[in-house]
């Protein structure tokens, strides 16, 4: 038995995984959006590691937009 696809060849994830990528999609636009929110003690002013809270929420974001079917996320060679 084959696993569920979308018509773009896209393996479907079940309802349970896109609930939880949801919560954790909307958590991090919210993140993102509220650089300054103080939830992560990590000051911008650090070279690298300042920025680097943002640089893996972002990722965590696409991560989970692939899983939502909203971007495709690149096939590994």
């Amino acid at each position: 038995m084959s696993e569920p696809r979308n018509d773009v060849g896209l393996r479907l994830a079940p309802p349970r995984g896109k609930v939880w990528a949801s919560i954790v999609a909307v958590l991090c636009v919210l993140y993102l959006l509220n650089l300054t929110g103080g939830w992560i003690e990590i000051p911008d002013a650090l070279p690298v590691v300042g920025n680097l809270d943002e640089v893996v929420v972002t990722v965590l974001l696409l991560k989970c937009l692939a899983r939502l079917g909203w971007i495709r996320s690149p096939k590994p060679k």
